[in-house]
């Protein structure tokens, strides 16, 4: 494969930056690939082998203390460096592994990402650091991870970004109200939504507006009737905004909430499923339901019988 100036500039940045003046390059090679952001990127992996195994013929593996580094062409930031066996003949990279600030700031560099905004160290073992995708303290799905393996004089031994991190641009973060008159039609209630600071971490607070007055809905005041529904509400936003099969169970979602709010919230969830492409699967034991369903089925004794009902149209 011919190589132009680009994939040779890259070449020798990545033997500079690593410090592999003790290897050689044996072979390289392009890929594309599509990520979740539906972003198309060319990636140049290179396997470097250590100068004194010139006459290394065996293409099946690749010996010990072989560098193999995956570069994105684009942004020019590593995927992954892997030195095999844990064996590393490059003596740039190198840190103390108990100045985890030293390693987090070389992370930065090398991602382009910042710590505390973007990603935080999710766990440690001996000589490793295990890096997850945090947006600015929250933890988000699909997550991104990476890790660092150092051998005993602190050599970077393996490096490795697996999966996609978000773009800040792409996070936004504000204050979100939820009003409830729909359901709670006789009384002014609202769910306030915020993200609060609470020892050096980030927060989901909720808080029930009562006419003005905002109570935190774990509070012991609150109705068991408006935690479900709240709960219900927040269930469904969350599983129409992820890319999954729309299926929500509800197991006897009801019971707690006052027979005059019953028919105003499954008019609610009804618009939501019209809406939405939702489906919603009810248990309950509470026969009155059942002109609610689109379908309808009675279990007795372990058999699904169906049941011949006219769902009602509610207002």
């Amino acid at each position: 494969m011919a190589m132009d100036k680009r994939i040779e500039d890259l070449i020798e940045l990545t033997k500079g930056k690593y410090g592999l003046d003790r290897y050689y390059l044996h072979n390289w090679d392009i890929s594309r690939r599509i990520t979740i952001f539906n972003k198309t990127e060319y990636t140049l992996s290179m396997e470097w082998f250590p100068n004194h195994l010139k006459e290394w013929n065996d293409e099946d593996y690749s010996p010990k203390g072989t560098a193999s580094i995956e570069i994105d062409i684009h942004s020019k930031k590593s995927r992954s460096v892997i030195f095999v066996g844990g064996v590393s003949y490059a003596e740039k990279i190198r840190f103390d592994v108990n100045e985890k600030k030293e390693i987090i700031r070389w992370m930065e560099k090398e991602t382009g990402l910042n710590y505390g905004e973007q990603f935080e160290i999710w766990k440690e073992e001996e000589r490793e650091i295990h890096f997850k995708e945090y947006i600015n303290g929250f933890d988000v799905s699909p997550s991104g991870y990476m890790e660092c393996h150092f051998d005993e004089e602190g050599r970077l031994t393996f490096f490795s970004v697996i999966g996609e991190f978000h773009s800040k641009n792409l996070v936004h973060e504000e204050t979100y109200t939820l009003t409830l008159d729909q359901i709670f039609y006789d009384r002014i209630y609202s769910v306030v939504i915020r993200v609060v600071d609470k020892r050096n971490s980030k927060c989901v607070e909720l808080l029930l507006d009562d006419n003005g007055n905002l109570i935190p809905v774990r509070d012991s005041s609150v109705a068991g009737g408006i935690l479900v529904v709240i709960a219900s509400i927040i269930q469904i936003f969350f599983l129409i905004n992820l890319n999954v099969d729309k299926i929500l169970l509800l197991d006897e979602q009801f019971s707690q909430i006052s027979n005059k709010y019953v028919e105003p919230f499954i008019s609610f969830i009804k618009e939501l499923c019209a809406d939405t492409g939702l489906k919603i699967i009810l248990i309950t034991h509470d026969q009155k339901f059942m002109q609610y369903g689109d379908r309808t089925y009675l279990a007795d004794k372990g058999k699904f019988t169906l049941q011949e009902t006219k769902a009602v149209q509610t207002a």
